[in-house]
């Protein structure tokens, strides 16, 4: 039996209670990326321990270095693309310079973005060596993952790369009849002797045989093919010239094979 209240009012019935909806039980529920992220910053975390446990050496060591370099090259390639890395750059405070046809040249010429990315990446990886890793600025608490706060410092580093790039592509002359670099300055050791002299006035030779070469060449990019071209002649590795240069090994190949191919149009 019912029983009524003193007031006479009949008592409220308790409403059933409601399943909660898709929106709440999302909204209650830990997001998975969330989850995913945190997973995958704490294991970079044990990673980053273990490497700085080995002074930075080793074969993990040279896997993650592999491994992100390809993610940074593979980015900035579909950024380069797709035209986003001017958008990323300009929310970065860091406008590119470039007019449409210089854009179009490094969308369209892979030699041109091989070159631009491989200096990008390099110097994006050096800065990231000495200060998140070695340094301790990067930390799994942070937010990002290593390979994401990598990518962050390939965008940072973009726009002294696409700076160079311009000012060399700027100053590239049309191509011109050539009869092409001798056999001896693309090989090793003491053949260098033969075509540039000894090493204290190889390299001054080197210049002049560049800009004999392609008249009209700029000065700066004149210096760095002499360059390039000097070092293999003395046996150098391009990742050897690339140190003394501050550039990628890739990026001294590309820069060889630019060359090259505005001599070979020449002919």
């Amino acid at each position: 039996m019912v029983q009524v209240e003193r007031s006479g009012a009949w008592p409220q019935p308790t409403p059933p209670r409601r399943a909660p909806g898709a929106a709440e039980r999302l909204a209650a529920a830990p997001s998975a990326a969330t989850d995913e992220s945190a997973v995958r910053r704490k294991a970079d975390q044990a990673l980053v321990d273990r490497l700085a446990a080995r002074g930075w050496t080793g074969p993990e060591y040279v896997v993650l270095e592999a491994g992100l370099l390809e993610r940074g090259r593979r980015t900035l390639h579909r950024w380069i693309t797709t035209g986003e890395i001017y958008r990323r750059c300009f929310d970065k405070g860091r406008p590119l310079q470039g007019d449409q046809a210089e854009r179009t040249a490094l969308r369209e010429r892979l030699d041109e973005r091989e070159s631009v990315v491989g200096e990008a990446v390099t110097l994006a990886w050096h800065r990231f060596r000495e200060h998140a890793l070695v340094g301790g600025d990067w930390n799994c608490d942070g937010g990002a993952t290593l390979a994401s706060y990598f990518v962050g410092a390939v965008l940072l580093a973009f726009p002294d790369a696409h700076r160079r790039w311009l000012r060399e592509h700027r100053r590239e002359p049309e191509p011109l009849p050539a009869d092409g670099l001798p056999e001896t300055a693309h090989g090793t050791g003491p053949a260098a002797d033969e075509v540039f002299g000894d090493a204290e006035h190889g390299l001054a030779a080197a210049e002049e045989l560049i800009a004999r070469l392609q008249p009209g060449i700029g000065p700066e990019r004149c210096r760095v093919i002499a360059q390039i071209v000097y070092g293999r002649a003395c046996g150098m590795s391009d990742a050897e010239i690339g140190r003394v240069l501050g550039i990628s090994a890739d990026a001294v190949a590309m820069r060889m094979l630019r060359f090259r191919g505005t001599l070979d149009a020449g002919q």
